[in-house]
């Protein structure tokens, strides 16, 4: 990089931080600077930096909210939130902050909460609110206010300027943008009409709700052989692969690897065809809409489609009669949907295949797309499916029967339903995670002392307490909390990606 470059480049890096540190409302583009930036900041004074886990939603007495939820690697964690209500061409503000000590693990009730209005400048008063969380008052630290009032309005040298930079984590290069002023700023907020402090409120909220769900994966009823299970699972995709069944519907429990060894396994779609793409496709969590999914059926029903994470489709009765007619064993495939389509009444079969070569060329010309526009490409009222479908679904086999009207799709599929005891869930576990190790930065060694960390819990039969709080009952169907391959892969995002030193920790608390 040549110096005109670097210098481009800081003053573009310079410009962003500038934007985000003025902006009373922000765009939606700019959720997760704002958060990071704010985490930056607050870091500092809250014991190390803080880094986002993701966007959420919440519902509270005070009405619901999204927000950005944020953790540092005491365990202590932020929610920056804003009201999407309130928004105006996608333009936000944030509206509070939702504070969880380190001791507390309660994910549906916050420490406390500061409130602020929508006009507050943020950055002015970053010290107060971290106060605010840490007291639950406000005290005085005009010391901070004014440091940010100097830079903002240009009362700094340019080493002082950049020396505030680095000590609010913003930059670590030697020169101040040119301009960090803001206009609504010039007139300091009274900050005991401005912030208002709570004892946190019981909510709920959807990151809390993800880890409930992963709580009952481990069912107590019906238990798979993992040691003979998972070869007949890929030996079912071997019959799919070769084109001997047209159909595999795969439910259980979610996170011990389905699809895995559907797609990447020893003898899955992958090692036997090739990558996704060529002569097979995967679909994750595809939309329960009839007229999408006749429409991506169309473009790929030549194919095996692998639809992945797929109990939508099972509950919508359209999507479900529309596959009676691809998978039926008679080997007369079609799939119908009469809505939006033109009728293909009174065509034979080879008319039907050649009004779809033709429809074929012409997408393949790119002038013209399948859609419900005036001038776009209308799909045939019926089509020839030659290709074969897997279904991969964290649905329970009663409530599967129960969308299966009549049992049409099980009849015509291959079935299978894999649930593990919680010791054999362990062994699963670590036998992907070996597998993943092959390809990454991680060693097979990671892998057991990050799955026997959270599975700590039921070794010896016994709960496991640290500073007196109780994380996991020992006598349950399951291992740990949400012990699953998604909880193994949070745990390596700790311990190898952020390089937590407390990684096991909060991995066995909250991954």
């Amino acid at each position: 990089m040549n110096f005109k470059d670097y210098v481009s480049l800081r003053k573009t890096r310079l410009q962003e931080a500038e934007e985000i540190l003025n902006e009373v409302k922000f765009s939606e583009k700019n959720l997760n600077k704002v958060a990071k930036l704010y985490g930056k900041i607050m870091g500092k004074h809250m014991g190390g930096v803080f880094k986002p886990f993701g966007i959420e939603t919440f519902k509270r007495k005070t009405g619901p909210g999204n927000g950005i939820r944020m953790m540092n690697n005491t365990g202590a964690q932020l929610r920056f939130n804003w009201d999407a209500k309130r928004a105006k061409k996608s333009q936000y503000d944030l509206t509070s902050i939702d504070y969880w000590d380190k001791d507390n693990i309660d994910l549906t009730k916050p420490t406390r909460t500061v409130m602020f209005s929508a006009d507050l400048n943020v950055v002015q008063v970053l010290g107060k609110i971290t106060d605010a969380l840490l007291t639950g008052t406000i005290r005085e630290a005009q010391e901070i206010i004014d440091s940010a009032n100097d830079f903002l309005f240009e009362k700094l040298t340019t080493k002082e300027k950049s020396k505030w930079m680095e000590d609010h984590g913003l930059s670590k290069y030697n020169t101040a943008p040119d301009s960090m002023r803001r206009s609504v700023a010039k007139k300091k907020p009274e900050l005991s009409e401005e912030l208002e402090v709570f004892l946190g409120q019981k909510e709920s909220n959807s990151f809390n709700d993800g880890l409930k769900k992963a709580d009952k994966m481990l069912d107590t009823t019906v238990y798979a052989d993992p040691d003979t299970v998972f070869d007949e699972l890929e030996d079912l995709t071997q019959m799919v692969a070769g084109g001997f069944t047209k159909s595999l519907v795969v439910t259980g429990m979610g996170g011990i690897g389905k699809t895995y060894h559907v797609t990447e396994g020893n003898r899955s779609l992958l090692k036997t065809l090739g990558e996704a793409g060529g002569k097979w496709e995967l679909i994750t969590a595809p939309k329960a809409s009839i007229t999408s999914f006749y429409k991506d059926v169309y473009q790929m029903r030549d194919k095996i489609i692998v639809w992945d994470e797929c109990d939508a489709l099972f509950e919508d009765k359209d999507i479900m009669t529309a596959l009676k007619g691809a998978l039926d064993t008679s080997g007369q495939n079609y799939m119908s949907y009469g809505m939006n389509t033109i009728s293909m009444a009174g065509y034979s079969d080879q008319q039907v295949d050649e009004f779809c070569n033709d429809l074929d060329m012409e997408l393949a010309s790119g002038e013209k797309i399948i859609g419900p526009g005036k001038n776009d490409l209308k799909l045939p009222s019926k089509y020839r499916f030659t290709g074969s479908m897997i279904f991969i679904s964290n649905m329970k086999l009663e409530k599967f029967r129960k969308v299966d009207t009549g049992g049409a799709l099980m009849s015509r599929s291959l079935f299978i339903d894999i649930y593990l005891e919680a010791t054999d869930v362990v062994k699963r576990i670590k036998t992907i995670g070996y597998a993943m190790s092959e390809s990454a930065n991680y060693s097979r060694d990671d892998i057991d002392e990050i799955v026997d960390a959270l599975s700590e819990a039921e070794k010896d039969n016994k709960p496991l307490v640290k500073n007196g709080i109780q994380y996991a009952t020992a006598g349950t169907s399951r291992a740990m909390k949400g012990l699953s391959v998604r909880s193994m892969v949070q745990a390596l995002n700790m311990k190898i990606g952020m390089k937590l030193p407390n990684w096991k920790e909060l991995a066995q608390k909250y991954a």
